[in-house]
């Protein structure tokens, strides 16, 4: 299972974590070694219109981040966040970073892919 949300959640940690608990709830429930990752957050980029939601920019978007991580582990899922990926990217409008980055992040999840256990 793949966990992740876009800025469009508002980086409300406690909706976060309310879903979280359902997603888990569900894949428990199936009496099987599921593994789980939470994709964290990217940036916004450089190009991002200022004072669009949130007021905080990048500062609200690594401290959802850090609080979302420890949440997730807590919770026995693995974590990979993407705002370092994105942090530096350029985009034309600030959110969507374009083909580079998005490959840069389907590898990273196929490598955590490759390390889990077949069965």
């Amino acid at each position: 299972m793949i966990f992740s949300l876009s800025h469009f959640s508002y980086l409300n940690v406690s909706t976060t974590t309310q879903a979280l608990d359902e997603w888990t709830a569900l894949a428990r429930a199936a009496e099987r070694n599921i593994p789980m990752l939470f994709l964290g957050p990217r940036a916004f980029g450089v190009n991002k219109t200022p004072g669009t939601p949130p007021a905080e920019g990048n500062a609200a978007v690594w401290h959802y981040q850090e609080q979302m991580a420890g949440i997730a582990m807590k919770k026995y899922l693995d974590v990979l966040s993407l705002y370092n990926l994105t942090a530096q990217a350029t985009s034309p409008d600030g959110e969507h970073f374009g083909e580079r980055v998005a490959l840069v992040e389907a590898m990273m999840v196929i490598n955590w892919l490759s390390k889990l256990e077949t069965s």
